[in-house]
């Protein structure tokens, strides 16, 4: 990664001598913009006012305003909601949170490649529903009931944890990104005039694709 992040500083500084004020910078981690803003001081050998340099999520953050975080401190959001889905039937909040930060991740997912939640969350219960049907015409069991119940509430456990949190101005990390994907004219305003490098990515999530290819279709972008 070093031998990345240094030609990378040479880059910056060859188009941009040491005016970086217009440039803003997109690296995958936190530690990777730290590292390069290392190179580009070594090089430089002076005082300087570096570009701005964000990891993906602190881009994401930065444009959409939404501040995200981590499971462990949503999982009181999604609890508070189990309790008022299931009432008296609820589970203590220590035999909740297994199974909620499990649901925090697959919402994640789900958000972070795009895809459909309803169209997920509907298939998930039809599924389940044939995996139970009884063809002799035996009635389920409470056990069968109560699980196919979970499945059928995981539309609404989605639906209402994002509109929970969207209300906070907090999101979790595939919220925040879905978020942006559908709302990308907010770059425009939080970049107009710059230029933007995108630098040292692999494997693309979808929301991350549908967010790099808007920036280098609307801005001076280079990936």
């Amino acid at each position: 990664m070093s031998d990345f992040l240094e030609n990378l500083a040479e880059k910056i500084i060859l188009e941009s001598g040491n005016d970086f004020s217009n440039m803003v910078v997109v690296l995958p981690n936190k530690r990777a913009g730290l590292f390069l803003k290392n190179e580009l001081a070594k090089k430089i050998g002076k005082p300087f006012f570096p570009p701005s340099i964000y990891s993906t999520e602190d881009f994401v953050q930065f444009v959409t305003g939404l501040k995200i975080q981590s499971s462990t401190f949503l999982i009181f959001d999604l609890f508070a909601i189990h309790k008022d889905i299931e009432k008296e039937n609820s589970r203590s909040f220590s035999e909740f949170a297994h199974f909620g930060d499990i649901l925090l991740s697959d919402f994640n997912d789900v958000d972070l490649h795009l895809a459909d939640a309803e169209n997920i969350f509907t298939f998930l219960n039809d599924e389940k529903e044939l995996s139970l049907w009884n063809p002799d015409g035996t009635e389920r069991t409470d056990f069968q009931e109560n699980y196919l119940h979970f499945y059928r509430s995981l539309i609404e456990y989605y639906s209402r944890i994002n509109a929970q949190l969207k209300a906070k101005n907090i999101a979790y990390k595939g919220m925040a990104y879905k978020y942006l994907s559908e709302n990308l004219d907010l770059t425009k305003e939080k970049l107009s005039g710059k230029k933007i490098l995108i630098a040292g990515f692999n494997a693309l999530t979808q929301s991350e694709k549908a967010l790099f290819n808007y920036l280098e279709e609307n801005f001076e972008t280079q990936i």
